[in-house]
């Protein structure tokens, strides 16, 4: 009969641990989930399912994510314009990039990163299955057009000068160059306007 107590003694001891344990056990993980939780939310990164067009962001500081963004964004440098004058056979070819256009890689970023501060735990957990999609801002930098067309006056100038008496027109040649700018259109050769 004593061992037998000794033995119940023992299975109650047992369950009472096992108990305790399961209920640390489970208590643990919520506060860890919690802890985790807090930690993204106070992290400096931006959270995951944010997405610039279709590169994701989420996870990055704001510099990783410029940098990544900025290499998906880099057609620009490879769209061009060239100028050309009416008679000979000049040409000048510039990128969209040269003429001052751009996608707001910063500003979709810091977006991206200001759009999730302050929500909380199940809107963050909702970006995964419903990620946010930024577009990024196309700007034409009308004053560095400007700036570039009129560094290259004296050289369009004395090429023009060849064959007439005429100069470059930049106030009429840039409205030309910034509508292909703000269409997009690629690859395409314009004669500057003369006077």
């Amino acid at each position: 009969m004593k061992l037998n107590k000794k033995i119940a003694a023992v299975f109650a001891c047992s369950f009472v641990f096992m108990v305790i344990g399961l209920v640390f056990y489970l208590n643990s993980g919520k506060r860890n989930t919690k802890v985790e939780n807090e930690a993204l939310v106070n992290a400096d990164i931006i959270y995951p399912g944010i997405y610039i067009e279709r590169y994701s962001i989420g996870g990055l500081t704001k510099e990783q994510a410029k940098k990544r963004a900025k290499e998906g964004f880099d057609e620009l440098d490879s769209y061009s314009v060239t100028l050309g004058i009416p008679y000979g056979d000049y040409e000048k070819t510039l990128s969209f990039t040269q003429l001052g256009a751009q996608y707001n890689i910063d500003g979709a970023v810091e977006t991206g990163y200001n759009m999730c501060k302050g929500l909380k735990e199940d809107q963050i957990k909702d970006l995964l299955s419903d990620p946010e999609y930024i577009d990024p801002e196309y700007i034409c930098d009308n004053e560095k057009t400007k700036e570039v067309l009129t560094s290259l006056k004296p050289e369009i100038d004395k090429e023009i000068s060849k064959f007439s008496l005429n100069t470059m027109n930049v106030e009429k040649t840039l409205p030309i160059i910034e509508d292909l700018l703000l269409k997009k259109l690629n690859d395409c050769v314009i004669y500057v306007v003369t006077e």
